[in-house]
């Protein structure tokens, strides 16, 4: 890489069909000579590697909330989609069985569309945890696909080891991932089209409703819709209001079902919880600090503890360990995170957003996420405003991480784009094959 201002007369024509629109910018040719070889590396490096540690890894594994997940999935397969208050106590939350009443943590209120893949399985737990990470992978493939001269990008994201290790078992997180990314995804593949034609809206339409049933919090990223506001003249651009409302409406509806329970009941009761709603508005003062204090408070100051150790440290520090309970190494996680940094570097200098409005849209959403996800934790995991919103983890924020990627800025021209590629490579194949050793030994 080299640092040289280029020129427009240094940008070359890609093979593939590309348009340069006002919010997007390329300064190089891209690297392969067809976009589907990217995805379906991810999708061999994921699936060869999640699969052994779906169904061995069993002592090592940290998965977060797995018996509460799968207990989801039981609760679904059995036909109880909307859970049940406990006989014994209204506060708790789960299902009937005939063996008794099953209460259910803080999944019992997630749609069943957070665990398509595991509905799938006959409920056999082993044969879930495989279909979660294949279909889920399979997915996130298509959102790299979509996002073409942005797939670098895309890419980069996903292969974050904590990305990865998301998808190994029946969770949420899998398909909230995953669903996230192909909107992202889709988006950026309509701001590099000429023009919008009626598939493309009946896309976006319907991934814009699958985002509404993911976790709550990712219904910020309707917002990247914006991004096509230039791609549409007068009255026109009023077509963006047809996602916004069909995310906004799908949201609302599962939401009206389980309107009645708290998120986390152990943590908060339902009557707190609503309480906390209102006190935000009534105590904007009071939720800004918290806002403030979660993202700069030091983590060893926080309180929350599981078996007398501190946990919101290694919470947090997922990004660079991979997991909370299985903290991998330096030497395992360093290659990896270095591979994502050169990675998303490279791919700013393949495409970017150029216009303030188009970085203003990504900022608004990155902070808009963080302000949902502290909201969220204040109100049902916390218990109170104007302190550290005790539960943050960085998975929470996997779903956002490429948007967060799309800020960076042009700063390099790689001269060795090939070079670059399989060094990375080695970099993610060494990680990757890592993690499975040490889940796995």
């Amino acid at each position: 890489m080299n640092m040289a201002k280029h020129s427009n007369g240094n940008r070359q024509p890609n093979r593939q069909s590309y348009t340069t629109e006002e919010s997007v910018e390329s300064s190089q040719r891209f690297p392969f000579r067809n976009f589907w070889i990217l995805p379906l590396a991810y999708f061999i490096l994921t699936v060869t590697a999640g699969v052994p540690l779906s169904l061995w890894d069993t002592g090592k594994a940290d998965f977060n909330d797995a018996a509460a997940h799968w207990e989801r999935v039981s609760m679904i397969l059995a036909g109880h989609i909307v859970p049940s208050i406990s006989p014994g106590n209204s506060e708790y939350v789960g299902y009937t069985t005939s063996s008794g009443f099953v209460t259910l943590n803080n999944t019992a209120i997630n749609s069943p569309f957070l665990y398509w893949p595991s509905l799938l399985s006959g409920g056999r737990q082993q044969v879930a945890s495989v279909l979660t990470l294949v279909l889920s992978a399979a997915v996130i493939a298509v959102a790299i696909w979509l996002a073409q001269r942005f797939q670098i990008l895309l890419f980069a994201a996903a292969i974050l080891p904590a990305t990865f290790l998301m998808m190994i078992y029946p969770t949420a997180d899998a398909v909230t991932d995953s669903t996230s990314f192909l909107f992202i995804g889709l988006v950026l593949f309509l701001l590099q089209q000429p023009q919008l034609r009626w598939h493309h809206w009946v896309a976006l339409c319907a991934v814009s409703v699958m985002l509404g049933q993911i976790k709550m919090t990712a219904i910020v990223l309707i917002l990247l819709v914006l991004l096509l506001i230039r791609k549409l003249s007068g009255w026109k651009k009023f077509w963006l209001m047809a996602p916004v409302m069909l995310a906004a409406t799908s949201s609302w509806l599962w939401s009206r079902q389980v309107s009645w329970f708290a998120p986390a009941p152990f943590m908060v009761s339902y009557a707190d919880y609503t309480k906390l709603k209102w006190e935000c508005v009534q105590q904007p003062w009071a939720w800004i600090t918290s806002i403030f204090k979660t993202a700069f408070m030091p983590l060893n100051l926080s309180t929350e503890n599981v078996n007398g150790i501190p946990v919101n440290a290694q919470r947090n520090l997922t990004l660079f360990t991979a997991t909370e309970g299985t903290q991998l190494g330096n030497v395992t996680m360093v290659p990896v995170l270095f591979a994502i940094v050169l990675l998303t570097l490279y791919s700013a200098s393949l495409a970017h957003l150029r216009s303030w409005f188009s970085n203003g849209i990504a900022a608004v959403v990155l902070v808009g996420f963080f302000v949902a996800t502290v909201t969220a934790l204040l109100i049902s995991w916390t218990g109170s405003i104007g302190g550290y919103a005790w539960g943050m983890q960085f998975r929470y924020f996997l779903p956002v991480i490429p948007v967060a990627f799309l800020l960076i800025p042009r700063f390099f021209r790689c001269d060795r784009p090939k070079f670059l590629l399989w060094f990375c490579g080695a970099l993610i194949a060494w990680s990757y094959i890592g993690t499975v050793i040490a889940h796995l030994w």
